[in-house]
């Protein structure tokens, strides 16, 4: 494909540009206290952070139902910390995104609550240097990531 083709490069953020997040997060959980991580991953990820990040409950209320679900002998902010303890940048993928940006548009395209997003960039401030304002995260637009109007 040559160059005059490609319009935009998008990256995702957990996942690709971030190393961490719910799989980590369940799995140290799961260990910790005995228990199916994919079960907590169902739970945490799936039933409640998507409901977050669709904005139906607030990303707070998401922790809280989640422990409490998951009986899990933790305070929700011990989880959080967990959580945002194993969020680290994935420099191969952002220094990829650097030289990429000299020659082609570049975006940073999350699916995240606007809390957690938020948090995010605070924590890995390189992502302001790689992608500038290039970045979006659909919970401020109401859309799913993988929909067409994304």
């Amino acid at each position: 494909m040559r160059k005059s083709q490609i319009k935009l490069i998008i990256f995702d953020a957990y996942g690709v540009s971030l190393f961490g997040g719910y799989p980590d997060t369940c799995k140290y959980l799961a260990k910790k206290y005995k228990r199916d991580w994919k079960e907590l991953y169902q739970v945490m990820y799936t039933k409640y952070f998507n409901q977050a990040a669709q904005r139906l409950i607030s990303q707070k209320q998401a922790w809280e139902l989640a422990v409490s679900e998951l009986k899990l002998p933790i305070s929700t902010s011990a989880v959080v910390k967990i959580h945002y303890g194993f969020i680290r940048p994935n420099m191969f993928v952002l220094n990829t995104a650097r030289k990429l940006k000299s020659d082609y548009q570049i975006l940073l395209l999350s699916k995240n609550t606007r809390t957690q997003f938020r948090d995010m960039l605070r924590l890995i401030p390189v992502f302001h240097k790689v992608f500038g304002k290039e970045m979006i995260n659909t919970w401020e637009y109401s859309l799913p990531k993988a929909s067409r109007e994304t």
